[in-house]
Formats: C-alpha cells, sequence, structure tokens
C-alpha cells in the first residue's frame, strides 16, 4: 500500500500546477539536398508530462519557389531564360547564379537554340543524397521574336538568304 505524504510547502516550479510553460531555442542542421517533404525530427523534445514519454517535435520541409528562375525536379536544377532569336542564332553570354558561384557559358556552343527542347550542363544540380556527385542543371530558352512589318520581312529573308547557303 501506498503512503500519501503532505508537503507544507508548495512545488517552486510549477505552483503546483504541474506544468511549466518555457521556450527552448534549437538549432536545425538542414542538410544541402534535403527534398521537399522531408522531415527533421528532434527527438525527446516535445512537451513533459510526468508519468508519460516525452514526444518528438517533427519539422517538415517545404521548398520555397525560387524567384531566380530556378525550379527544382529532384537533384536536378532546371534554369528558365528568354534570348531573343538573333542571340538564339548567333549566340550570346550568359552568367547563371549557382550558389556562391555564377555559371558563365557562350550558348552557341549549343548551337542554334531550340526553344522547344532542354540543354544540359552536367554535374550542376544538387548535391546527390550520401554520395559525392551533383544532378544536373537543365536550361530552357524562351526566345523573343522580332515584331517586323511586310518590308522588313522580304530585306531580312534576302540577307539571311545570302548569308546562309542552303545547298
Amino acid at each position: 500500500l501506498g503512503k500519501i505524504t503532505h508537503s507544507s510547502t508548495k512545488c517552486t516550479n510549477c505552483n503546483c500546477v504541474g506544468t511549466i510553460k518555457m521556450t527552448v531555442k534549437h538549432t536545425l542542421n538542414i542538410k544541402k539536398n534535403i527534398q521537399d517533404g522531408e522531415f527533421i525530427i528532434l527527438r525527446n523534445e516535445s512537451d513533459e508530462k510526468f508519468g508519460y514519454q516525452t514526444g518528438d517535435v517533427y519539422f517538415k520541409i517545404r521548398e520555397k519557389l525560387s524567384e531566380d528562375g530556378f525550379t527544382r525536379k529532384g537533384n536536378d536544377l532546371v534554369y528558365k531564360l528568354n534570348i531573343t532569336l538573333t542571340e538564339s542564332i548567333l549566340g550570346k553570354d550568359i552568367s547563371i547564379p549557382y550558389f556562391d558561384d555564377t555559371i558563365k557559358i557562350n550558348i552557341s556552343q549549343f548551337g542554334v537554340i531550340n526553344p522547344n527542347k532542354q540543354y544540359i550542363i552536367k554535374n550542376r544540380g544538387l548535391p546527390i543524397q550520401n554520395t559525392e556527385k551533383k544532378g544536373n542543371l537543365f536550361l530552357e530558352f524562351t526566345i523573343i521574336y522580332p515584331k517586323l512589318e511586310k518590308d522588313e520581312i522580304k530585306e531580312l529573308t534576302t540577307i539571311l538568304n545570302k548569308a546562309f547557303k542552303y545547298s
């Protein structure tokens, strides 16, 4: 049989309520390659109650949409950019922000740019979990076409036919 003991002093921690409100700060280490929807779990950091096991705190990762032209597909990145028709044919130097670096390329290395195609820069995506490898960076181009009058189209056709040999 149990024994009841009455104390003449009250608990100074909780004022005999049984709970204490407190704020605890934690630092979360978020891996570079964490995926949208993954959880970070802090074990035994939830509310405590006498006689019960302390629970866990779960943080669900939600990716913020990029404002700089990037989207993510797994470990790959997709970068969208606009170029003119002239740049799609002749090339252009472009700079792509890449974490603490910048990727500088001339798009003429891909030949004439097709707006319905993705162009790959290998190993410039996101780190692949538990490896030293990285995903790829895909470039998607939107071509801005000039607004031309009929006489300008005829003149341009003549110039291009002279410049390009089709036979």
